[in-house]
């Protein structure tokens, strides 16, 4: 079992919660299973369905290499979207981030940008690595402005690094140093 399972990590606008079981819903099925969000997402498919993303979770649940959250709104109390740190490289220090908001009225709302910001700030105190990187595909412009402003610089690109939708895209890495 995750031994930091029972953090909780608290914005002004959102709250990440250890990620459990009663989060597997059709409702988060239907994230990973709209065209956009696949789009986007490098992970998710259309064709996800509800017995997968159980096996996901548990998985990330189990993990001590992962740290896996459920966001979930202030104004509303629901779950909007997950976000993960890991695989933990502990030799080398560093750790990857992920997030999906999934409920598209959360869009554009400062969401990711606050959520971005308390995941580093608990990497860099509570985790204590030297480096939060990431990958995202280079026409996710929304997801790239939001790591930006977070002090996330620019790694490289990967040229044409992943085929989704008929075409190849490249991958831009991006990373943030811990300043602590």
């Amino acid at each position: 079992m995750n031994t930091l399972s029972t953090v909780e990590l608290i914005g002004s606008k959102i709250s990440l919660i250890p990620f459990n079981e009663s989060h597997i819903t059709e409702t988060y099925v239907s994230w990973l299973n709209d065209k956009e969000m696949s789009t986007i997402i490098l992970s998710a498919e259309t064709t996800t369905n509800l017995l997968e993303c159980k096996e996901y979770a548990t998985a990330m649940i189990q993990s001590n290499e992962n740290h896996f959250f459920a966001m979930i709104a202030h104004d509303t109390g629901e779950h909007i979207g997950n976000f993960r740190l890991g695989p933990h490289d502990r030799h080398n220090s560093r750790i990857q981030l992920g997030m999906m908001i999934g409920n598209k009225e959360y869009w554009g709302k400062g969401i990711g940008t606050e959520v971005v910001k308390l995941g580093l700030e608990f990497a860099f105190r509570n985790l204590k690595v030297h480096k939060v990187y990431l990958d995202v595909r280079e026409d996710n412009r929304g997801a790239i402005k939001i790591y930006e402003k977070n002090g996330f610089y620019h790694e490289g690109i990967l040229k044409e690094h992943v085929f989704k939708n008929e075409r190849y895209y490249d991958l831009v890495l991006m990373s943030a140093i811990n300043p602590y």
